[in-house]
């Protein structure tokens, strides 16, 4: 068994608050983190090509938006549903909170919540309203890299 190490990474989640899962290495609790964050990175800049560099480019990976009627499946369905989403869009903000990340062998998810920003809006200026969702991000380690597989994410009912 590989022992654990505490990064300033853990540390610093361990003392902020933020939930973190400790029971696997810490190299690969910060290298999901990361791929976590530039999710939400790349969707509060609206950068498609951002989120080329987070998914896999597989047939099998999934997005399902909190509005969403039905699963985005594959990569050849997903990369072009950014391109769209993001060109809708004016200004948009997405943050995780309350997070945890767990890692299996090559299997690592993340659950919490995300929330949009109050600033959020679509192009023609229409404000995109500020709902919490409960999300579960999933992610995939191929060839030493950890890559998003799955993101699901559902209005939390009022």
């Amino acid at each position: 068994m590989k022992p654990i190490r505490f990064s300033a990474f853990a540390l610093g989640a361990l003392t902020s608050g933020a939930s973190v899962v400790c029971a696997q290495p810490v190299d690969d609790l910060a290298a999901v983190m990361m791929v976590n964050d530039a999710f939400y990175a790349a969707q509060s800049a609206l950068d498609a090509p951002a989120m080329d560099k987070v998914w896999a480019h597989k047939d099998y990976v999934a997005n399902s938006g909190a509005r969403a009627k039905a699963p985005t499946i594959g990569w050849t369905e997903l990369q072009p549903y950014f391109v769209k989403n993001f060109g809708n869009m004016a200004e948009f903000s997405l943050k995780p909170v309350d997070t945890q990340v767990q890692v299996n062998g090559n299997a690592a998810w993340v659950i919490g919540k995300e929330e949009i920003g109050s600033t959020s809006r679509l192009k023609d200026g229409t404000l995109i309203s500020s709902r919490p969702t409960i999300v579960t991000n999933i992610f995939e380690k191929d060839d030493g890299k950890w890559l998003m597989v799955a993101h699901h994410a559902q209005e939390i009912p009022k």
